[in-house]
């Protein structure tokens, strides 16, 4: 299924919404998103499946997803790309 449509339309804008609110920054490289800024724009805000569609990942699966600046979108592409730490289990012996 892809990632299009109004289900996706309806999930994209409650995350957007309630990221924004907690001033969620980008999973990837940490920098502030603007949420205000129209599509396209670097700082952008952008829903990433942290495991691609392509790749088996599951399309509306809040866990698959999270907020990504439109930059580290485009460069991470359709690719695994750089992981955020918070796509790891913590260990309990560190």
């Amino acid at each position: 299924m892809p990632a299009s449509g109004s289900a996706w339309n309806r999930l994209r804008a409650q995350l957007k919404a309630q990221w924004q609110r907690e001033g969620r920054a980008c999973a990837l490289c940490h920098q502030p998103i603007d949420y205000n800024a129209p599509a396209g724009k670097p700082r952008a805000f952008t829903l990433d499946h942290i495991l691609a569609t392509s790749h088996g990942g599951e399309p509306l699966r809040i866990s698959n997803l999270r907020a990504v600046c439109a930059s580290c979108n485009s460069a991470r592409g359709n690719g695994e790309g750089r992981r955020s730490r918070f796509d790891y289990p913590t260990s309990r012996t560190w």
